[in-house]
């Protein structure tokens, strides 16, 4: 139904009750060098472009909201923890397409948000722990994303990675063994994924020959402390725990694996569907392997995992007026799939339909068609100009797939539509 994407481009201008303020362009040659310089010059409802060429620094987002969106091929570099914070309910920020290519602490901190934060195609690493006499703490792993009492926070097709613990060896300077850090750290929060993949990192060994002590414990994927979790197509991998010392003057146990997803205090709850896990074994020492880490680590809360196969529908971007879009649907053969485009960015849980209505009961609905026996469904069209005063869009699309008898929500997707 080539016919589907020319009619949500208009129902999408439609839907649009809000206009995105200016463009600001971020790279060589262009308004700014760094992010956080556009992100200081910007206002609420701006949109911020950046090259993959542009200088590798992070970005400090503060009560603003913010499209902030690389122009690819490809990612476009970070250096160090990345924050958005302060969001009021009124607030959203949307990023998408950047990588941390040197890690400093957390790769992304999403913190004390009552606004909605949507991450789509990004890498988050945590970076290694490191021995930093005398600094305790230093030795553990960092998180690869960091979120503290935020009301939606959506990832999409997102990797999060770990840092590792710091070991001991023979150096006098070294200060302890760390545990591994967690693909994510969620505190108080209601975070979604969508085909993401999560990594804890590795604990740290001690190889002391002089000095007796444990191994540090891996990280797990997820970890959990109060809040809701919503996964769908989603990889959790708990991380190996460190080696125990075998030293002249006694052994030290190894360090435990890490878990899939740990749901510890303040009663967490975790829903999944059609996910795959990994755990983490424990590490030796004094002859024998710590505890294994192990899918879903309950030691507070509830966690069901859901019946079904995850489905899901992206679009491609930003795209500027007069480029082709591009709009696909994965899913099972004889889906017929129903696209909704909204300019918000919503989590109400609808247990039905095995997921998230990420874009709002406000939606616009827009036909596409059913899928083949690839199991997917792609449509290409040329996007048309904004309106006059309206500089970009930023859109919400997600599918809803009729799967006879049942309907089901995929993964949603953010539509960044800008000016020429």
């Amino acid at each position: 139904m080539p016919s589907a994407i020319p009619a949500l481009a208009s129902l999408a201008l439609a839907a649009a009750a809000q206009a995105q303020g200016a463009v600001w362009t971020v790279g060589p040659g262009a308004d700014f060098a760094t992010v956080q310089g556009a992100v200081d010059a910007a206002s609420d409802g701006d949109t911020i472009l950046v090259s993959p060429a542009a200088e590798a620094s992070a970005f400090d987002v503060s009560a603003k909201s913010l499209t902030i969106a690389g122009t690819g091929p490809g990612r476009s570099p970070l250096r160090g923890a990345s924050r958005v914070r302060n969001l009021t309910s009124s607030q959203d920020v949307v990023l998408r397409g950047f990588e941390t290519t040197v890690a400093e602490e957390e790769g992304l901190q999403i913190l004390n948000c009552t606004g909605s934060v949507f991450v789509e195609d990004c890498l988050w690493i945590g970076d290694i722990g490191r021995n930093l006499f005398p600094v305790p703490g230093a030795e553990h792993g960092y998180h690869g994303l960091r979120v503290e009492n935020a009301n939606n926070v959506v990832l999409v097709n997102c990797t999060m990675e770990a840092g590792r613990g710091a070991s001991v060896d023979d150096a006098d300077e070294e200060f302890g063994v760390g545990r591994g850090g967690d693909g994510i750290d969620s505190t108080d929060s209601f975070v979604a994924l969508y085909d993401c993949t999560l990594s804890g990192g590795r604990g740290g060994n001690m190889t002391d020959l002089f000095e007796t002590g444990n191994g540090g414990a891996g990280g797990d994927g997820i970890e959990l402390e109060g809040g809701y979790l919503f996964a769908s197509g989603t990889r959790f991998e708990g991380a190996d725990g460190g080696s125990g010392s075998d030293a002249v003057f006694g052994c030290g146990f190894g360090g435990a694996g890490g878990s899939g997803i740990r749901l510890d205090s303040g009663s967490p709850s975790a829903d999944h569907l059609d996910s795959a896990f990994v755990t983490g074994q424990g590490g030796l020492g004094c002859g024998q392997l710590a505890t294994h880490g192990v899918e879903v680590k309950l030691l507070s809360g509830s966690a069901t995992a859901l019946a079904g196969e995850a489905r899901s529908t992206a679009v491609d971007g930003p795209v500027h007026a007069g480029e082709t879009l591009q709009l696909t649907a994965q899913g099972m053969e004889g889906d017929f799939v129903l696209v909704l485009v909204s300019p918000a960015v919503d989590n109400t849980y609808l247990p039905a339909w095995l997921g998230l209505l990420v874009t709002g009961a406000a939606a616009q609905v827009v036909p596409l068609g059913a899928i083949g026996s690839s199991g997917a469904l792609a449509l290409q069209a040329t996007l048309g100009p904004l309106p006059p005063g309206i500089d970009s869009l930023h859109l919400t699309v997600q599918g809803l797939f009729f799967t006879d008898p049942d309907l089901q929500l995929g993964a949603p997707s953010a539509l960044v539509w800008v000016g020429p």
